[in-house]
């Protein structure tokens, strides 16, 4: 099991250099990886309101759960992207 992790890190570590991951990261990126959580928040509160404007009137319950439940993974998703640049940038400055 260790071995296929391994393998699995090297090759998504293959890719990222492939994609430019070796690259120093922009403004927008070290920002990103220093507040995970406030761009978490920020997409999952964008995604609720977008959600309850584009939302039937008449939806009820239903639809207010579905419009948190899909705030809440698309915090989520940008929250785990931010910590996943994190790692990327100390990796990055490990390696310099």
């Amino acid at each position: 099991m260790a071995d296929q992790v391994g393998s699995l890190r090297r090759a998504y570590r293959v890719a990222d250099r492939l994609l430019g991951g070796e690259q120093l990261p922009g403004r927008t990126q070290r920002f990103a990886a220093r507040h995970p959580l406030v761009i978490g928040l920020l997409a999952g509160f964008s995604a609720v309101l977008f959600g309850l404007l584009i939302a039937e009137d008449d939806g009820g319950a239903a639809t207010v759960v579905g419009v948190l439940l899909f705030g809440v993974t698309a915090g989520g998703v940008f929250t785990a992207t931010s910590y996943a640049e994190r790692r990327r940038q100390a990796r990055l400055k490990k390696t310099r």
